[in-house]
């Protein structure tokens, strides 16, 4: 209703097109997201229809999105995760290794770090490189809260890989 009352409202256009988004109906999502875009430059709006062209199977289109919205704030570590989770996908793991460690490399202190470096320690096994998987992990679990539901998963990665090394030895 807003947005017919207003159409040059970008942050109203931003706030419809990411509620289709969630509402799963991606093609209003992203024509209503790309209309924002011409008139509210918000780091937001591209990221939120790179998720939609994502999810549409668009995945050069999500790629140029998420790349947007790091180019209007560097320091957007939720697109860099995006474009990373991206890369996995498609199997480009150095690609997302390479995003990951960006983000990290930033050093705002954002409490995802752990779970990011655990993400890279994931890419380092795909790529069959246990020991520089290993590093990380080992990274990811001092970097993690003890609350952290992640723990196990990291310990139980760091096990495996243990495991794997004694065996063959």
């Amino acid at each position: 209703m807003a947005a017919m009352l207003d159409p040059t409202n970008g942050r109203i256009l931003h706030a419809f097109g990411s509620a289709y988004y969630q509402l799963d109906m991606q093609e209003e999502a992203q024509q209503i997201l790309k209309k924002a875009k011409k008139i509210y430059n918000d780091r937001n709006t591209y990221r939120n229809l790179g998720l939609s062209y994502n999810q549409s199977g668009y995945l050069q289109k999500a790629e140029e999105e998420y790349k947007h919205a790091i180019y209007l704030d560097p320091e957007f570590w939720q697109a860099y995760n995006d474009l990373a989770s991206l890369y996995i996908y498609q199997n480009e793991y150095e690609k997302a290794i390479e995003t990951w460690k960006k983000a990290i490399d930033l050093d705002l202190k954002f409490k995802e770090k752990h779970i990011f470096l655990y993400y890279i320690g994931m890419a380092y096994q795909r790529m069959n490189d246990p020991e520089t998987a290993y590093e990380y992990f080992q990274k990811a679990l001092k970097e993690a809260p003890d609350e952290s539901p992640i723990m196990k998963d990291i310990e139980k990665e760091l096990l495996k890989i243990s495991q794997n090394k004694n065996v063959s030895e």
